[in-house]
């Protein structure tokens, strides 16, 4: 058995506000950086399935059911990267 081991590098996007923009179901807008590349959304440190980048510097996304009883403490919006930089998290992953 062959064990895979990759590295993912992955940028932060700068988020500067957040929105609930309705209350039912709860949609939330987040406004920041560019998020033309963005590929992963997380809230709380969960991965957020579904979202929709709505403008250059916009998206939007249903607060998972999951989630809903929880108190938002922090959003974070990731772009897939070949380069490391500053704000780059490095995601190990293992696979056979």
């Amino acid at each position: 058995m062959i064990d895979v081991r990759v590295i993912y590098v992955r940028d932060a996007i700068p988020v500067r506000r957040i929105t609930l923009i309705s209350d039912d179901p709860p949609v939330v807008r987040i406004v920041g950086g560019n998020f033309t590349s963005a590929d992963v959304v997380y809230v709380n440190q969960r991965e957020v399935r579904e979202f929709v980048v709505v403008a250059p510097t916009a998206i939007e996304f249903t607060i998972p059911e999951e989630l809903r009883s929880e108190r938002i403490r922090t959003v974070d919006v990731m772009s897939a990267s070949d380069v490391v930089t500053t704000t780059s998290i490095l995601e190990p992953r293992v696979g056979n």
